[in-house]
């Protein structure tokens, strides 16, 4: 019988200047990026979209000079996000 993988959440570690860390908090948040990636991205337990990566990469980009950061994303077990509607 087939193992299949644990669901999982894709994320990437980037290490950003503190003077624009809200900024680009605010900025990611807007593309529903965040730990783990928003719930719009998500199509059940199918990995996770390029157009999602090619959209963090394009963010990331733009802020070159105070953020670092690897092209890839790593898988960590699903993290809880707070549901906005309760909120």
């Amino acid at each position: 019988m087939p193992v299949g993988r644990e669901p999982h959440e894709n994320v990437a570690t980037v290490l950003v200047a503190p003077s624009v860390i809200v900024d680009l908090e605010l900025e990611l948040m807007s593309r529903d990026l965040r730990m783990g990636f928003g719930t719009t991205w998500r199509d059940g337990d199918e990995p996770l979209p390029w157009a999602a990566h090619a959209t963090l990469w394009h963010l990331l980009d733009s802020h070159a000079d105070q953020v670092r950061f690897h092209r890839r994303l790593e898988g960590v077990r699903r993290l809880p996000v707070p549901d906005e509607a309760q909120g």
